[in-house]
């Protein structure tokens, strides 16, 4: 039996973790209110700002943010600005994450669907680093793997401090004595990768500054923080993806940061104020700022990673794109594998051990255009492996996937085309042609393929729905309902996704009270459905019930879909108790 989906967590979940690894000290962040925040609970906007606020004051006062001259000569707070940034990035990601969980595929590999999140998330937060870097006037990092991504690296940075301090170096009876610690507290720092409290934390960097040049307390005090809980961080994303693959991911952030950083500071052109302005907004927005897709890309031309050259140039586009791509490619790969199993013989372990390189293969074609620069393929012979008609017709699935990804729908619909002539006994294939038909206007035909693939495969639901979901995209709106009905009388249960879409055509068929009766049980079966909350709140606000459309459309912003809500909050539906259509 396969794992359980992949679900991405929320924004409050992840700001918690770090909260707790980065040890930030703030009274606001012990409350309850705070604390249900980290918990996935939902709270008020007015609320989850404040937490915010409160971990831009602790990230600063406890200088893990460093100090900005640009921004000080702004007269704007740092700890405003780290708390925008926070804010927006937040918001972004339960957009994404929200979208993500009611409309992808799912995928039952949760250690290869989390990376595709974290690489995106990776050169977002590269780009941002880069800016806090430039604001505050500091060096470059190197590109090597962090110690903190290493094991026991905490142990390791200690041991490197100890060492800068050269003849005054304390024994580790000496330093025990001075910590008014034990030797047995002290061994564990140095040896075990245990982790000093933050009171000791301050008098490690009390003791060492003083003997290393160039290194204050204060600063002192800021860099162990970090690197102990970036440390936790990479421990406890470890025991997910592996020890390689987090430093995999280290490595790309300390890589794309000292890239960009040394490339502005070398080949910008901009006067400092002007390049600052920009550096400010990228801290804000990131990859979603206009001037990005710049930084981005010359990136790309330095990078030398295929599936990283890949996510650098999907990082300045809407994220989701990429990450649907990446889960076609995961979700076929268990069925891939048996395939491989049953036609040829070949085991599946054997096949199971090349996954990393088959993941990369699918994920980053060179020959891609618009891709790979062309000189990247100068003096490289290209082969193209043909196979029969099933390895030919998942290649053109392969190609699908990757216009589609795009929003190239008629390159992706001549592959699937070619690929359905293939292999004619596909309802995969059909269903895909079918779908993709409709979303282009092409309605009987992408009607009739969906018919197909529903004959080929009479226990599957979704291209038996998408016939319905063809007929509310061309506007048939009447027909749809009528069509979805039948369906639902010759289930014995109702899915989430037959729920929902027959919500969404009761809805626009007139029948709000019918839709929101369904989309409850769409609810019921998901409770984080964010479209089907952001429905249902509008369905109960058109019947007159204020109080289940506030509770619906409060869950809906929370799981990333807010505009029901919006509406709400600037008064929309709080006059007239019953409204039509």
């Amino acid at each position: 039996m396969s794992a359980k989906a992949f679900k991405a967590p929320f924004s409050g979940p992840i700001i918690g973790t770090l909260v707790k690894n980065l040890r930030l000290q703030h009274d606001f962040l012990n409350r309850k209110t705070a604390k249900r925040y980290f918990n996935g609970e939902r709270i008020k906007d007015d609320s989850k700002f404040e937490v915010i606020e409160a971990i831009g004051q602790a990230l600063v006062k406890q200088g893990i943010i460093p100090q900005s001259p640009f921004i000080t000569r702004m007269a704007i707070p740092l700890e405003r600005v780290i708390s925008l940034g926070i804010a927006c990035y937040a918001e972004q990601w339960d957009q994404l994450v929200g979208y993500m969980q009611s409309t992808s595929a799912p995928v039952d590999r949760p250690d290869l669907a989390a990376i595709s999140y974290l690489r995106l998330a990776v050169i977002d937060l590269a780009l941002r680093v880069s800016a806090v870097l430039w604001l505050a006037e500091a060096s470059t990092p190197n590109e090597e793997t962090p110690l903190w991504a290493e094991e026991k690296g905490g142990s390791a940075l200690l041991q490197k401090l100890l060492a800068k301090c050269g003849e005054f170096c304390p024994t580790r009876d000496e330093l025990a004595d001075r910590l008014d610690v034990s030797e047995n507290t002290i061994d564990s720092w140095l040896d075990s990768n245990s982790r000093p409290s933050l009171s000791n934390t301050d008098s490690i960097a009390k003791e060492l500054a003083c003997h290393i040049a160039g290194l204050g307390v204060e600063t002192l005090k800021g860099q162990l923080q970090r690197h102990y809980a970036l440390c936790a961080i990479c421990d406890l994303l470890t025991e997910h993806l592996g020890r390689d693959a987090v430093k995999d991911l280290a490595t790309a952030l300390a890589r794309f940061s000292s890239r960009n950083l040394a490339g502005l500071r070398q080949f910008s052109k901009l006067d400092p104020d002007e390049a600052a302005s920009r550096q400010f907004f990228i801290l804000l927005l990131g990859t979603q700022f206009v001037s990005s897709k710049y930084l981005l890309k010359a990136l790309w031309r330095q990078e030398r990673d295929r599936v990283w050259q890949a996510d650098l140039i999907a990082a300045s586009k809407p994220w989701h794109l990429r990450l649907t791509h990446v889960a076609q490619h995961l979700r076929g790969l268990d069925e891939a594998i048996e395939r491989i199993h049953e036609e040829y013989g070949i085991p599946r372990e054997t096949t199971q051990e090349q996954l990393d390189e088959i993941l990369r293969n699918v994920q980053a074609d060179l020959t891609r255009p618009g891709l790979t620069d062309p000189t990247e393929l100068e003096n490289m012979t290209v082969v193209r492996v043909k196979g029969d008609a099933k390895f030919s017709a998942r290649n053109r699935m392969t190609q699908f996937a990757q216009a589609r990804s795009k929003g190239d729908l008629e390159t992706a619909i001549l592959h699937v085309r070619r690929a359905v002539e293939l292999q004619p006994e596909n309802a995969e294939y059909h269903f895909h042609l079918g779908a993709n038909l409709g979303m282009v206007g092409k309605v009987e035909e992408g009607i009739q393929e969906c018919w197909l693939a529903a004959q080929l495969a009479p226990t599957w639901e979704l291209p038996r729905v998408e016939v319905g979901i063809i007929l509310l995209n061309a506007g048939r709106s009447q027909e749809a309902c009528e069509y979805l009905e039948s369906i639902a009388l010759s289930q014995d249960s109702l899915s989430a996704h037959l729920a929902f879409n027959l919500g969404v055509a009761r809805l626009r068929s007139g029948d709000p009270d019918g839709a929101l009766v369904v989309l409850e049980k769409a609810i019921e079966i998901e409770p984080d459905h964010a479209l089907a909350l952001e429905q249902a709140a509008y369905c109960a606000f058109l019947i007159g019930d204020q109080a289940k459309g506030r509770k619906l459309a409060k869950l809906a912003d929370q799981f990333g879909q807010s505009e029901t809500y919006r509406e709400w909050k600037d008064g929309k539906y709080r006059t007239t108790k019953r409204q039509t259509t």
